[in-house]
């Protein structure tokens, strides 16, 4: 009969050691991808909302001829002369804070000259969520 309590078995130091390394070393290597695709999907995030932001101050100045003063007017249930609003259903989160209230983001418009700025307030990424 074999005597089992003799028989080693199991991993050495060294080996689970290797395997730590291993799995560091990968970790290493995917957390800064992912952070970086998590930022991208963000910023893509935040135009798409601008761009509806943008299109809803667009409409809002021709049914209106006046000026966007905040994002709130675009969601309000009047307006002023024409306002044929409310334009957007409700203010997007900023993606980057998840602010959805009026000062998420930042418009400025001109309606003397058609301008029409909007940028996503602290979203401490610089510029990739600004549209004019």
């Amino acid at each position: 009969m074999k005597n089992f309590r003799n028989s080693k078995s199991g991993f050495t130091l060294i080996e689970l050691m290797i395997v730590v390394v291993i799995i560091g070393i990968l970790a290493a290597i995917a957390i800064p991808n992912f952070l970086k695709v998590q930022n991208k999907a963000k910023c893509k995030a935040c135009i798409a909302n601008l761009k509806q932001i943008l299109d809803a101050a667009n409409k809002y100045m021709t049914d209106t001829s006046a000026d966007v003063s905040s994002v709130a007017n675009l969601v309000a249930a009047t307006g002023p002369s024409g306002y044929d609003g409310p334009y957007l259903k409700s203010i997007p989160a900023n993606p980057f804070n998840n602010d959805s209230n009026a000062t998420a983001y930042v418009i400025s418009t001109s309606i003397a000259n058609g301008k029409i700025n909007v940028a996503a307030a602290n979203n401490g990424v610089g510029k990739c969520c600004v549209l004019q």
